[in-house]
């Protein structure tokens, strides 16, 4: 003799672990994805404005020059540092700063002074840059993109350029 037995319909149940994992599997993959994006664009921004390492050399001279600016009463300036700590200061100064934004940008007034500057390596040129204190601050080194130095680090190379040259705020920036 069977008795009756009670038959249950078998629905699948689906487990709270079976579905976390379910869910794992697609939202995982789909923030990855965005994240990665995400990542790649602020990625892309911090190599634009980021630092490069100086060159391999150690420059022992520096020598600085500034054109006649007879509008902006800045006569010729000529100067040759050859202590070789303060030259690998502002030779390692210039690759602290970041790299120049692109696009269009307005500048604060700008009075043309421009200073040269050729480190050597015993007789050999070993670097050539452009400074421009004024205006948007900018810092060419020799066929690099240009270096921004409108932040602390490029008060802090301007600063110790105009200690190295020893003259005033007038006579450095102009009037």
């Amino acid at each position: 003799m069977v008795k009756n037995k009670k038959v249950v319909s078998q629905k699948p149940v689906i487990e709270l672990w079976h579905f976390l994992l379910v869910v794992l599997i697609i939202i995982l993959p789909a923030v990855g994805f965005y994240g990665g994006i995400k990542y790649g664009q602020k990625n892309d921004l911090a190599k634009e404005n980021s630092v490069s390492f100086p060159p391999k050399f150690s420059p022992d001279t520096l020598v600085i020059i500034r054109v006649e600016d007879k509008p902006n009463k800045m006569p010729l300036l000529i100067k040759t540092i050859t202590d070789k700590t303060k030259v690998m200061n502002l030779y390692n100064e210039m690759y602290t700063l970041p790299y120049g934004p692109t696009g269009e940008i307005n500048c604060p007034a700008e009075f043309y002074a421009n200073y040269t500057l050729d480190f050597f390596q015993y007789t050999n040129q070993v670097l050539n840059a452009t400074f421009n204190p004024t205006g948007c601050t900018i810092v060419q080194i020799s066929n690099e993109k240009e270096r921004w130095a409108m932040n602390w680090q490029g008060q802090i190379f301007t600063k110790n350029l105009q200690k190295n040259l020893g003259i005033s705020n007038t006579d450095f920036y102009g009037r």
